[in-house]
């Protein structure tokens, strides 16, 4: 039993202190997000090893033969710490409990993993038959979500990563995991939607509370090619992209906006890297909604408009 300890580093933070045994030591993680290993050398503790976890420690716990050791995490990572000596100290990651799923979506082309990610930027990949977890990946950011290939084993994941408001694309294999390929920062604003075309060669990236939507063609390394932007407004309620005949089109939907009436469509047509001019219906042609009807409503209202407009209907007609 150890009855004085006397060591002090001068430590600073505010994160909760929790500590356990650990073989004739004592691990002690905080207040400074470090996991630390202490032991006795001589007449004075000393730190043997230092780990930095990437979440939050809950709780420390260690068995009854002090030689293996347990750290809960707030996003609810589990990792095992073992080893021979208080200073040669594994760190596994025993089990993970993701919480607060937000999207989930299977990776093509053969749909054997299924990606996850939840409120606080943790993307986890499973395998759909055994539900075994295969990765981890936590992405460190503001809004931070993510759109799969319908075609190829590729992931977009976007939103606002320091003082970057752009998106990062990763390729993902069982053997090597995720890779980034490619990324970019697109603008001052939060990159809240990314879609790809039903044939994986085109992706859509908006700053919807802006109102910026840029037009990238993807090449067969992965590589963004921008091949049109534009500026609708100030708010977006959604955005996709189709095919119509030999052509695609980005269609978005206008929220509020300086330029458009509220309830407004806008088209974007190009065909291949050949940009064509911004269509926006006729006025009186496209739905418009005025005053301050509740959010649902104003959606539900939006949709109905849309999606009985002649252009839409001759849309569907030569899919």
């Amino acid at each position: 039993m150890v009855t004085n300890l006397e060591w002090s580093d001068n430590l600073k933070g505010s994160r909760k202190t929790c500590m356990c045994s650990f073989h004739s030591g004592i691990l002690i993680y905080g207040p400074d997000k470090l996991i630390r290993c202490l032991r006795k050398a001589e007449n004075k503790w000393i730190v043997s090893w230092k780990y930095t976890p990437d979440d939050e420690v809950l709780r420390l716990v260690s068995n009854s033969t002090s030689d293996i050791a347990v750290v809960w995490t707030e996003k609810g990572f589990v990792y095992k710490l073992d080893g021979e000596s208080e200073d040669k100290i594994n760190v596994k990651l025993f089990t993970f409990k993701q919480r607060n799923i937000k999207k989930f979506q299977l990776i093509a082309p053969d749909y054997k993993y299924l990606a996850t990610i939840n409120n606080t930027g943790v993307v986890c990949i499973y395998e759909v038959d055994t539900a075994k977890l295969a990765l981890v990946k936590l992405v460190r950011g503001g809004d931070i979500s993510f759109e799969a290939s319908p075609v190829d084993p590729l992931m977009i994941i976007f939103g606002e990563v320091g003082s970057n408001y752009g998106m990062a694309v990763f390729t993902f294999s069982p053997e090597k995991g995720l890779i980034k390929v490619e990324n970019m920062c697109l603008t001052n604003q939060i990159v809240s939607k990314v879609v790809f075309s039903p044939t994986g060669k085109h992706v859509v990236a908006a700053a919807m509370s802006a109102g910026h939507i840029f037009i990238f063609h993807l090449t067969d390394a992965y590589k963004l090619n921008l091949i049109r932007y534009t500026e609708l407004g100030r708010g977006l309620a959604d955005c996709f992209l189709t095919k119509v005949g030999d052509s695609m089109r980005a269609f978005s939907l206008v929220l509020f906006s300086d330029k458009y009436a509220i309830g407004m469509y806008i088209r974007i047509g190009f065909k291949g890297n050949l940009n064509l001019k911004t269509e926006v219906p006729p006025p009186g042609g496209g739905p418009s909604l005025r005053g301050g009807s509740h959010l649902a409503c104003v959606f539900k209202n939006l949709c109905l408009q849309l999606a009985l407009q002649p252009v839409v209907q001759e849309i569907i007609a030569q899919i």
